[in-house]
């Protein structure tokens, strides 16, 4: 029995089907899979090969001629694939997003409404409305962060890393070999480019150019260094000594 009070019965075959509380067949033993109930009162199914919908009573909602369909997410969508083909559903099962044949994978959707989808291994951003607004040419996006950045890197392995805002907007063109956030100081984030760090406030504003040979963070103040020489910032990004730099 699981959770919706519905008992899952396989036959030898490989077939399943499933049986109410009362004994009744909701579904007879011909589906090669059926999932649990989702929170919109559907049921993924697979039948000879092909995804589809249900409802609590076992009727069609989408007949099981896709691909694929994924699981409900909160805003209601799901991913499917159909002739090979990738695309996102509404809540009302209508095709609202379909991608060309060449796109190869796809992300769940993210805090603030975004999915991920990848073209030849390499990634790219929809946004809420599922609007291109990041071309496939990223080796990683990563997360969005609790003050609306988002890291992006062009290329993994050579470490070209960038930021973005909310807005998808660039902060930091993808060409740091670094880039560190820290939450304690509020957000700012130390960057480094060419084996020297630079400094964002937590405005996402530059403060410190990728100049330096070291950006340390002690007791609230920040020790930065240039040619062994030696300056000291308060945690304003004023400067407090500044004679040695």
């Amino acid at each position: 029995m699981n959770k919706d009070k519905i008992v899952w019965v396989r036959e030898p075959n490989g077939k399943c089907g499933l049986v109410n509380e009362k004994g009744e067949w909701i579904l007879e033993q011909k589906f090669d899979l059926i999932y649990d109930l989702e929170k919109d009162g559907r049921r993924r199914v697979k039948l000879d090969g092909k995804a589809g919908l249900v409802n609590e009573k076992g009727e069609w909602v989408l007949e099981a001629e896709y691909d694929y369909i994924d699981s409900l997410e909160k805003d209601g969508r799901r991913w499917f694939k159909f002739n090979d083909k990738l695309g996102i559903m509404n809540k009302k099962l209508e095709r609202e997003l379909e991608l060309g044949p060449e796109f190869d994978g796809w992300g769940c959707m993210e805090k603030d409404g975004c999915r991920q989808v990848t073209l030849k291994g390499k990634k790219g951003l929809l946004n809420k409305k599922l609007e291109l607004v990041l071309e496939p040419k990223y080796d990683t996006i990563y997360s969005i962060e609790k003050d609306g950045a988002r890291m992006v890197a062009l290329d993994d392995f050579n470490r070209s890393l960038g930021l973005i805002d909310k807005n998808f907007e660039w902060i930091l063109e993808p060409i740091y070999t670094d880039i560190i956030v820290s939450w304690v100081q509020g957000g700012t984030r130390k960057i480094k480019l060419n084996g020297k760090f630079g400094l964002l406030n937590n405005d996402l504003k530059l403060v410190l150019e990728p100049k330096y040979d070291r950006i340390d963070y002690i007791q609230g103040m920040r020790v930065v260094e240039l040619d062994g020489k030696f300056g000291l910032m308060n945690d304003k990004f004023e400067w407090i000594e500044t004679e040695a730099l």
